[in-house]
């Protein structure tokens, strides 16, 4: 492990001790935010909520994949010369999915918490991003790119833990679909629509439909981004990324786009994104810019 890496995951096991004891007041829904001293992506608890996972600089500086615990120890789960990224907890924490191109392309991988058994699970030779668990631990979403006719060249899918199992679940000839997440409660699907705009940047909203793909309808509607969306514990909030306000703060509204309160004020110095939710419902970790991991209060 280089000493960089070594230095910020120091830091790291003093701050998360003590994130809970420190903050301020981070916006007019009254959220708290503390900056831990570590950078890193994706920052996620694990569903016990004494550990915390993330992506730092390993080989060649090219992220890998590392968990902490409440007590101060560390431990490197990958270590390759790729670039893995985007990890994810399985529901009962004893598996990590996430995404490697240490085969030369984009896939989903799992392995076991302990960063043991990696193994890949798509070989689909194109884009196989974006992985989250179904409720129950025995299957995986994911987005799949697909270039055929018909296809807005990224589709939801899912899996079984072998891989196997493939079943398409959305496509839309007039929008990417992404950054697919299952509801705790009954497995309804929140996705972002991105829309491609003449002239212009696309415009992504966010959009709730049933487990099987079906019913899809409009959560937000705004000129900008509308991103990165994640269901509360018990599937009565959601969290989300908005541009709306000019720069990338986080929202929280009910399922069905309303009670809108907004959690943060400081995007514009990076922007916030890639919000998860702890256990209990009380705190949100989330990316401020690519690498700055906050974390927020809930009112």
């Amino acid at each position: 492990m280089q000493s960089a890496v070594k230095a910020q995951l120091l830091l790291l096991c003093f701050v998360f001790l003590v994130v809970e004891t420190s903050g301020r007041d981070n916006g007019p829904g009254g959220g708290v935010a503390q900056r831990l001293e570590v950078t890193g992506g994706y920052p996620s608890w694990s569903p016990d909520g004494n550990k915390l996972l993330f992506y730092a600089p390993g080989v060649g500086g090219k992220p890998d994949l590392f968990v902490q615990s409440k007590d101060g120890t560390v431990r490197q789960l990958t270590q390759t010369d790729a670039r893995e990224d985007e990890p994810t907890w399985s529901p009962d924490g004893k598996s990590i999915a996430f995404v490697s191109d240490r085969d030369g392309n984009p896939e989903i991988y799992v392995m076991d918490a302990d960063g043991s058994n990696q193994r890949r699970l798509t070989g689909h030779g194109l884009r196989d991003v974006h992985p989250r668990f179904l409720p129950g631990g025995q299957r995986i979403l994911f987005n799949r790119e697909n270039r055929e006719e018909g296809s807005s060249g990224a589709e939801i899918w899912e899996m079984t833990l072998r891989g196997d199992g493939l079943r398409r679940i959305a496509r839309d000839s007039q929008a990417l679909l992404t950054y697919a997440s299952p509801s705790p409660r009954d497995g309804s699907l929140l996705h972002v629509r991105w829309f491609r705009v003449s002239g212009g940047p696309p415009n992504t909203e966010i959009f709730l439909m049933e487990a099987d793909g079906t019913n899809p309808r409009q959560l937000t509607q705004h000129s900008g981004a509308d991103g990165w969306p994640a269901w509360s514990p018990d599937g009565k909030r959601i969290c989300f990324a908005s541009d709306r306000s000019g720069a990338l703060e986080l929202y929280l509204m009910n399922p069905e786009g309303q009670e809108v309160i907004r959690l943060t004020t400081d995007g514009a110095q990076g922007g916030y994104r890639r919000p998860a939710w702890s256990p209990d419902g009380s705190r949100i970790v989330t990316n401020r810019g690519e690498s700055e991991i906050f974390v927020v209060a809930v009112p």
